[in-house]
């Protein structure tokens, strides 16, 4: 006969629930590389076709009370930043919608070439998209010490004109908008050429899971990091009304959207928004390639207006009204400007270990460990990049952690009704058991009295 103790041990064990957990969906990944990238090498910028502007170019003024110092550049604390290094000597390629020439790059601003106009070099931005991408990276101010800088102020601007919403042309009897997924591969190994250390691509193109790939733009990032370029890149917008097909948004269970360069996760550092909040931005793109996150909100940054002097904190969009700076556009330029930082006080570092030392410093949601699925590993912390000490650059190899791509879905609650059942009643019968004894006992005592 088993005693009341294991009894109860068994009783216990019955009364375990099972615990399911929710597996981690299977993703679609990028094919290898099957283009040779160095087949772009070596030709001078130039327009595939002949595009002409049909849109009116942005307009200088249109800032209005402008934040000179932005939550961002307040959050991730620049001013302490700076005591460690600006990023001297880096050059920071700008693959976007070229770059005006404003007086804060103060003679720091190079140009790269035009793949838009034939007699363009990079330095002129119709759009201003890049202008203001690239004062959040290398903005100065020697005048306004505690007013707004770029993250590097003291990194060279490499500009790239690739793409433009305000030219136009026909390809195959469809009108298109400058710039695809060719042009962008061959600005990519053209500022990898040029010897830019981190290259900055703020333009995604979108697509759906398992459609056609870009081999060329595929090699092309694959060609940077092997030439000791680090490729930051946007993780794209939800509901992009620009028409970069990045409408749908993702979620752990389901993907709807794949960004590319952003896609090519090996490769390339891909950054998510936040807001002022420390959530991530309503519009952030997310998907298992997201690897860490920046201010994508509020944004403040050089007025791109041609021949523009000061800020600017709006910027006015094609139906003539003003918007503010929002996007995972200018959340990417501040990771840029960290991985420039990084590389000038670590020139040592290879472009696999300055992206693994990004994430590995990122600030982690609260609660959370591991991969977020909107923010990666976190929102990027320049004072850690710059200061922290890594086992791994000190030649030490510690276990690798485990890392989930994606939140585990928390196992469901259990039900301890059953449990607690069990143990009650197991209690309940181990009191009587002892008092049982007990009587007994006295029992005993009075029979011998």
């Amino acid at each position: 006969m088993r005693s009341p103790i294991a009894a109860v041990a068994s009783v216990i064990a019955l009364a375990q629930p099972t615990v399911e957990f929710t597996p981690v969906p299977s993703y679609p990944t990028p094919p290898p590389v099957s283009f040779d990238a160095s087949s772009l090498s070596g030709h001078p910028p130039a327009p595939d076709q002949t595009y002409q502007r049909d849109k009116e170019c942005v307009k200088a003024g249109s800032g209005a009370s402008v934040e000179a110092r932005p939550w961002g550049q307040m959050d991730l604390n620049f001013e302490q930043v700076w005591r460690f290094g600006r990023g001297d000597g880096q050059l920071v390629a700008v693959i976007d919608t070229g770059v005006n020439k404003h007086p804060r790059f103060d003679g720091r601003l190079r140009a790269g070439g035009d793949y838009v106009s034939s007699d363009g070099d990079g330095t002129t931005d119709c759009d201003g998209h890049g202008t203001l991408v690239a004062g959040i990276i290398a903005a100065n101010d020697e005048v306004e010490k505690e007013g707004f800088k770029g993250v590097a102020p003291g990194a060279r601007i490499l500009a790239i004109r690739q793409s433009s919403k305000a030219y136009g042309g026909q390809k195959n009897n469809t009108p298109v908008r400058a710039g695809d997924h060719l042009s962008l591969a061959k600005a990519i190994v053209r500022a990898t050429d040029e010897k830019a250390g981190v290259i900055n691509i703020s333009s995604v193109i979108c697509t759906t899971p398992n459609s056609k790939d870009w081999p060329e733009l595929r090699a092309a990032v694959r060609y940077a990091r092997d030439h000791n370029s680090v490729v930051v890149a946007a993780a794209g917008n939800v509901n992009d009304k620009e028409g970069s097909n990045c409408r749908n948004g993702n979620r752990p269970d389901a993907l709807a959207t794949v960004p590319s360069p952003a896609w090519y996760d090996e490769d390339v550092l891909t950054v998510g928004a936040l807001d002022k909040d420390g959530s991530p931005a309503s519009f952030t793109l997310g998907g298992p390639w997201v690897d860490v996150a920046a201010p994508g909100t509020q944004h403040t940054s050089l007025d791109p207006g041609d021949g523009a002097k000061g800020l600017a904190n709006r910027v006015v969009e094609a139906d003539g009204q003003l918007y503010s700076i929002n996007g995972t556009s200018f959340a990417t330029p501040y990771v840029s400007g960290v991985v420039a930082l990084v590389r000038a006080r670590y020139p040592q570092l290879s472009p696999v270990q300055v992206m693994e030392r990004i994430k590995k410093t990122a600030r982690q949601p609260q609660g959370r460990s591991g991969r977020d699925f909107h923010v990666g590993y976190g929102m990027v912390d320049p004072v850690a990049a710059l200061t922290a000490v890594l086992p791994e650059e000190q030649g030490i190899n510690p276990l690798p952690p485990v890392r989930s791509t994606v939140d585990i879905a928390a196992p469901a609650p259990a039900d301890t009704r059953p449990l607690t059942v069990a143990l009650v009643g197991s209690g309940i019968g181990l009191g009587v058991l002892a008092l049982t004894h007990l009587a007994v006992r006295a029992l005993r005592r009075r029979r011998t009295a």
